[in-house]
């Protein structure tokens, strides 16, 4: 008979526990303020606290529950979930997307003060809107509008 009778519950509350333990590591180099004025420590620590906490709760609750084994080799929806987040990243940044870029010979021309850059739309290009993740790159092509 084995100690720990539900090992999917056991090893996720140890990775609860370990993750928990890395953000109050990390947070021991920012300083937490109080409750009312909160420092840039203080969530990640609070955040650490709770992990930790249910980490240790999911893994004594494993030692006494029966629970199924946890199952190796299926690989199929890591695959899939990977790939769909590639294609996703891909759409936006160039296999099938528009690449939203700024075109830096306009905008120096507007940094310099360049009459002439702001009416050839060198504006649009130093300060992107929420338009120009959908408008190519480029003078001569089209943009759509919305």
């Amino acid at each position: 008979m084995t100690f720990i009778k539900s090992p999917k519950d056991f090893w996720a509350g140890i990775l609860y526990i370990a993750f928990g333990t890395f953000a109050i590591v990390v947070a021991l180099n920012y300083p937490i303020g109080s409750a009312g004025r909160m420092g840039p420590g203080y969530f990640p620590r609070a955040l650490g606290i709770i992990l930790i906490a249910l980490g240790l709760i999911l893994s004594l609750r494993a030692l006494k529950l029966h629970g199924t084994p946890p199952v190796f080799g299926v690989y199929k929806p890591i695959l899939v979930i990977t790939a769909s987040v590639v294609v996703f990243d891909s759409e936006l940044t160039g296999w099938g997307g528009c690449k939203p870029e700024i075109d830096h010979a306009d905008a120096d021309g507007l940094e310099a003060g360049n009459d002439a850059a702001v009416e050839h739309g060198a504006r649009d290009a130093a300060v992107p809107t929420h338009h120009d993740r959908f408008r190519a790159v480029g003078r001569g092509h089209p943009s759509p509008e919305r």
